[in-house]
């Protein structure tokens, strides 16, 4: 593919086109596996710009894509442990929030609900918080924005307080 590019500059009279494809197959390869990745796309990327021009060079388009699909296939390679623990920390901030949302779900809207029914079940309302002291994650992922988790509980019926 070089040579093809070099020939099509050296026939067009394109000095820096000529100068930038000067290149040996050392050359293409030194750097690493990531380098020498980064150096094919740019030749492909390259031969696809030219791609009219390079085909009276004996370029053909099923040569050009089955290229590109290889050099696509080596850059998912190569890049796929990086994909992969960038997408385990999304996941697990993903996670972060569902359980900021669970949270919410269960100290602030269900507890509210159920100190509704704490005198008329109290056995009800005495599981439930034993439950939910249960997946307490002891304030450590409880989200701070919400407003505050343990409400007081309501005044006792006959008892006044104010005394």
């Amino acid at each position: 593919m070089v040579k093809l590019i070099r020939a099509y500059a050296d026939a067009a009279e394109d000095k820096s086109l000529a100068k930038e494809y000067a290149l040996t197959k050392k050359s293409l390869i030194v750097g690493g596996a990531k380098a020498s990745v980064n150096r094919f796309h740019n030749v492909v990327q390259k031969a696809t710009e030219l791609a009219s021009d390079l085909e009276s060079f004996g370029l053909t388009t099923q040569f050009l894509q089955e290229l590109t699909q290889e050099v696509e296939e080596a850059k998912t390679v190569i890049w796929e442990p990086r994909m992969q623990i960038i997408k385990r920390k999304a996941q697990t901030r993903k996670l972060d929030e569902l359980v900021d949302e669970l949270d919410d779900i269960v100290y602030v809207q269900l507890t509210g609900m159920v100190d509704l029914l704490q005198f008329d079940h109290p056995s009800f309302h005495a599981k439930f918080m034993d439950a939910r002291n249960i997946i307490d994650h002891k304030g450590q992922r409880r989200n701070t924005s919400n407003p505050s988790m343990d409400s007081e509980s309501p005044p006792t019926p006959g008892i006044d307080d104010s005394a």
